[in-house]
């Protein structure tokens, strides 16, 4: 196990120049030109490497996004190993870093992605859960009349050059008003599955499906500027929509539908329509293109843990952490807690004003993950024991004219309950919901059998309060669905078992039947039942076009009836999907096959009413 150090990367890119993002493709994407030149500047050239450090860097990007799309402002995580992470040692040894991976870039692709800033960041952070929020902006350019459409159509102007990568360029009769009215449609808590590209293939080759309830923050509408070419031919137009996270191609389908609503090619109902029935296959079915993908630019990433570089917010430099994760030093002696905060305290402002107390290596403000506000309260680590003990000698302090709490940061462990002998069918939704009747839930930790490919029959609710778990926990018997289970505090790892009773030699698992645990007193059985299956009980235009929707029934495998598709109910606790077979579950009486026919009648009659207009 060795030793590595986390960078966080801020890059921007132009999607023109790669064909896709993510790694595992062609290979020539972002992230491999990003790999190939920090693997370049910190060991040698790729020939003349030793075999032992061919592959050492890990990078994990905050966002991941589609072929030909762009980035302003993006983060990625970067694992290096600790012997060779002196990437920001001093500002002389960054500086040299960042020209020498500008000029590599520049030899290999000019133009096509920028590193803006690298530095390290705490053992704790997650690129992904650390997120508050994503800004995403649509460049639409919208030709003025329809003479001049007619023309650039049979002879693209230099305008139509400078554009052809960076915008949506369309026709005339494009309406703001109508686009915003559509928009503030999505805005707030949505179910966005028949905006998700999710095929068959993939489907079955989940395990659980993703979630597809999402909230968007906002979307809005702007007047926008010309990309490189001042011209008297478009009129410009950018659509910003935030959220904390996206499904795949949502915002894409989403722009398609404003857009034709914006035409009055298709009616305000549909897109009512198509969120109250989140089924991947409808978007298709009713004969709705995606928007291209050239018009899209992630504009920024915002980060709720870092907030500027300084390692004093970002996280201790010098903390290292090993390869599986966890920390190489303790912080509960180090940390305390602050409650009542107002939403405009952020970490600087937490990190500048305990800063007086004694050195503060991170702030986090804690934000509410659907929404991206502040929950009111955050935690202070400190690099010494004696700036956490000074700052607590001052229980009540001021924040931005606001009345604070000072108190210990209590272990995650004293919150959490664990319940055993749930129901195959019970979802995490239902699960959150029945917890939430003792105070506020934070998390839920439910295992899965790799084996059986399905959620183990007990779990782990953390709560944000220690007296809201004391409450849940009080009732050792409590109802779930139509089974009474088993409710009890979660004992820490280090207590579970008595004095000269270790862990028996075992498995992989660390609860019952797998082989870990072979303590009677502790989630006895579980393991046994745990493996319980879930399902056993073109008339849009050529405005579209630059090739890339001449294919488009390529790219839709889940057109047509689904009763092929076999494999049972899968449930899924936002709803998005109901791909079942005529062996799944009955609901309110009917088959659901029954129910599948029902719905196929009614995106028919969905179509054929878009087609109307």
């Amino acid at each position: 196990m060795r030793e590595i150090r986390r960078y966080l990367f801020w890059i921007r890119y132009d999607g023109s120049k790669f064909p896709e993002m993510a790694k595992g493709g062609t290979g020539f994407g972002v992230m491999d030109l990003l790999n190939q030149t920090v693997s370049q500047s910190i060991f040698e050239p790729r020939s003349e490497q030793h075999p032992e450090q061919k592959n050492k860097l890990k990078f994990s990007p905050s966002s991941r996004t589609d072929a030909k799309v762009h980035a302003i402002r993006s983060s990625v995580i970067c694992q290096v190993p600790l012997e060779f992470a002196d990437l920001d040692k001093c500002s002389e040894t960054k500086t040299h870093y960042m020209r020498t991976w500008k000029s590599t870039i520049d030899a290999a692709n000019p133009g096509s992605l920028e590193i803006l800033d690298a530095h390290s960041v705490s053992a704790g952070f997650c690129i992904r859960r650390s997120v508050s929020y994503r800004k995403y902006t649509y460049r639409l350019a919208v030709c003025r009349s329809w003479e001049l459409w007619d023309t650039i159509r049979q002879e693209p102007s230099i305008a139509c050059f400078s554009e052809r990568d960076y915008a949506w360029r369309l026709p005339p009769g494009f309406s703001p008003e109508r686009l915003l009215r559509a928009g503030k449609i999505f805005e707030g808590e949505q179910v966005m599955g028949s905006f998700f590209k999710h095929t068959n293939r993939e489907k079955r080759s989940e395990p659980i499906s993703p979630s597809a309830l999402k909230y968007i923050l906002h979307v809005g509408l702007s007047s926008g500027e010309a990309y490189s070419a001042e011209n008297d031919i478009y009129d410009y137009y950018n659509v910003t929509i935030v959220a904390k996270s996206f499904v795949r191609e949502q915002i894409r389908r989403m722009m398609s539908c404003l857009v034709n609503y914006s035409y009055d090619r298709i009616p305000l109902s549909t897109v009512n329509w198509l969120l109250k029935n989140p089924i991947s296959s409808n978007f298709y079915d009713m004969g709705i293109p995606v928007a291209p993908p050239q018009g899209l630019y992630l504009t920024d990433v915002i980060v709720v843990k870092m907030e500027g570089t300084d390692n004093k917010i970002n996280g201790n430099a010098s903390e290292t952490i090993k390869e599986n994760g966890h920390s190489t030093k303790g912080n509960e002696d180090k940390k305390i807690f602050v409650g009542g905060i107002s939403p405009e305290v952020n970490n600087e402002d937490l990190s500048t004003h305990f800063t007086k107390f004694g050195e503060v290596a991170q702030a986090q403000v804690k934000y509410d993950r659907t929404n991206g506000r502040s929950r009111g309260f955050a935690f202070v680590e400190f690099t010494t024991g004696e700036g956490c003990k000074l700052a607590l000698s001052a229980r009540e302090q001021t924040i931005k004219g606001k009345s604070v709490e000072v108190k210990p940061a209590k272990s995650r462990e004293n919150k959490k309950v664990f319940v055993g002998g749930l129901p195959s069918d019970y979802s995490e939704a239902e699960l959150r919901t029945h917890f939430e009747q003792f105070g506020k839930v934070d998390d839920i930790e439910w295992p899965f059998d790799k084996q059986t490919k399905t959620r183990r029959n007990f779990a782990f609710i953390v709560f944000e309060e220690e007296e809201s778990a004391d409450k849940a926990s009080s009732q050792t018997k409590q109802t779930f669905g139509t089974r009474e289970c088993d409710v009890k505090k979660a004992v820490p790892q280090g207590k579970r078992f008595p004095p000269g009773q270790g862990r028996m030699p075992g498995g992989r698992g660390m609860y019952g039947g797998r082989g870990g645990n072979n303590n009677s007193a502790w989630y006895a059985g579980w393991g046994q039942i745990g493996a319980v299956p879930y399902g056993t009980t073109g008339a849009w235009g050529d405005w579209y076009g630059n090739g890339y929707y001449g294919q488009q029934g390529a790219h839709h495998n889940n057109s047509g009836s689904s009763q092929g598709y076999g494999s049972g109910y899968q449930r899924n606790n936002s709803g998005f999907d109901f791909q079942q077979g005529q062996g799944a579950r009955q609901s309110n009486g009917q088959p659901r096959f029954q129910q599948q026919q029902q719905q196929q009648q009614q995106q028919q009659q969905q179509a054929a009413q878009a087609q109307q207009f």
